[in-house]
């Protein structure tokens, strides 16, 4: 190779390093922009589910399903009237669950439906006669009085006859880690004393999830037609077309307003939870839990159409 032909071989050399170069710093460049963009979006993201009030906290909506990933639903209203809320939607056709958290809180009357649980069990297993006569009434008279009624001296009559432990026992053995029974209804004095029944959102979902899934089988058929037979309308149920089938429990004291059920459309159902204490106007309290129902209903026949149809 001579003089010449050797310049020219470093200069080639010189310019192709150049250009590898300049190629680098150009897809740097564009790398990050894109990234930019992507913060950007993210947060532009973020800022219209803020405006628009969507509550993402928690949500369990399975990939796939079409439905919503964020929660469409929120606590918002509720909060307004009460300080502590705790609720859970659930849609049985997809497993679709919308909540927001779950703690132990005061159960007021729903304490019942776990009552009734134990003693209907009980029964499935020939451990407890639904006819058996306990101060007047059959059993079975009693725990649809407490259910349907919210029967108060109902309820104490049967925890009388079957006891605290057992019915503790039972919930325990059942996977209810944080429901409790403490004291018989209007008793004041265990109150006082610092004693009372609790339950939390996660543990009532449980029970409703067991209630639906078992509506065709002992001893769940029977609780179910109890809880539909519920008198009290006035929250879950409360703007739901008149022909919508609901089997709730409800509960109350002096600032806890709760109701628990089921709703059925023609072809699906979904559970609905909400768990209240510290109110500060039960009457609103109470129409917010109905305009949650109400809200979890148009859902369904908006989201589950085709599977409902």
């Amino acid at each position: 190779m001579n003089r010449k032909h050797f310049i020219l071989l470093i200069i080639l050399i010189f310019v192709v390093l150049i250009a590898v170069s300049l190629v680098a710093v150009f897809h740097s460049a564009v790398k990050e922009k894109n990234t930019a963009d992507d913060i950007g979006d993210d947060a532009e993201t973020e800022k219209v589910m803020t405006d628009l009030g969507v509550d993402e906290r928690s949500s369990s909506q399975p990939a796939g399903t079409g439905a919503p990933v964020v929660n469409p639903f929120s606590d918002e209203q509720l909060l307004l009237y009460a300080k502590n809320v705790y609720y859970g939607i659930y849609y049985f056709d997809d497993a679709a669950y919308y909540c927001n958290k779950s703690e132990k809180t005061p159960s007021a009357s729903v304490i019942k439906v776990f009552i009734m649980e134990y003693i209907y069990t009980g029964a499935s297993e020939g451990k407890i006669n639904l006819e058996e006569t306990v101060g007047n009434q059959s059993v079975e008279a009693l725990v649809k009085k407490m259910i349907q009624n919210s029967d108060n001296q109902a309820t104490n009559t049967l925890i009388d006859r079957f006891g605290m432990d057992a019915v503790n026992e039972y919930i325990k053995a059942n996977g209810y880690t944080q429901t409790v029974l403490e004291r018989k209804m209007l008793d004041n004095a265990a109150r006082e004393a610092g004693l009372d029944n609790y339950t939390s959102l996660d543990d009532v979902m449980c029970f409703l999830k067991k209630l639906y899934n078992n509506r065709d089988n002992s001893p769940y058929r029977e609780m179910l037609e109890i809880m539909k037979g519920q008198t009290v309308r006035t929250k879950i149920p409360l703007f739901l077309p008149e022909n919508v089938v609901v089997a709730n429990k409800t509960g109350e004291l002096e600032n806890v307003e709760n109701d628990v059920g089921i709703v059925f459309s023609d072809k699906s159902a979904f559970a609905v939870a909400v768990l209240t204490n510290n109110t500060v106007n039960s009457a609103q309290t109470r129409i917010e839990i109905g305009r949650l129902a109400e809200k979890a209903y148009e859902f369904l026949l908006t989201n589950y159409a085709e599977i409902n149809n």
